[in-house]
């Protein structure tokens, strides 16, 4: 029963973060307002859908909070599906090593964004910091979407029906 409350949470947190990109849209000039926001529900989501999975699964995850890390607990297979799905949506290769969902350092999207959630919700004592959003977002859609799949075995959109959910948001 844990699994279905943290993807109750999850979803707000996934929520929360695309009321902020939705203002932000209208008023791209207050990033100010509405960035660091976007960023730490995002993250955070993602953080509580991978625990989501490894609940469902019951794998244990101690004090992880890190989403490499987190991430890295799932299934080898699992894994794979969910880095092709985000690749699909936010495609992202570096040519010096030939890997998908690489920044140009070649260093992974994962690892850079690791800790997301922490160096954004302080943002103020860290200066300069940078994000690589649309990964973010594209990470949280595909964990929001396989955790539907896995838990109760239909899509966004039907859960959204099923709970009540703008699918706007």
């Amino acid at each position: 029963m844990g699994f279905q409350i943290m993807f109750d949470q999850a979803n707000s947190f996934y929520i929360c973060a695309n009321l902020c990109k939705r203002e932000l849209d209208k008023k791209p000039q207050r990033h100010d307002l509405y960035s660091t926001p976007e960023i730490v529900n995002l993250a955070f989501a993602c953080e509580v859908y991978i625990k989501t999975l490894l609940d469902f699964y019951g794998i244990e995850f101690g004090k992880k909070h890190k989403l490499n890390e987190l991430f890295a607990l799932l299934p080898e297979k699992m894994r794979n599906e969910i880095d092709k799905q985000t690749f699909f949506i936010h495609p992202v290769y570096s040519a010096i090593n030939r890997q998908i969902l690489t920044d140009p350092l070649g260093r992974k999207l994962l690892d850079v964004e690791a800790d997301a959630f922490v160096n954004w919700r302080y943002s103020y004592e860290k200066y300069p910091l940078s994000c690589h959003v649309g990964f973010l977002r594209a990470f949280s859609e595909v964990l929001r979407d396989e955790c539907c799949a896995r838990l109760y075995k239909i899509n966004w959109a039907d859960y959204c029906k099923i709970s009540k959910i703008n699918l706007d948001l």
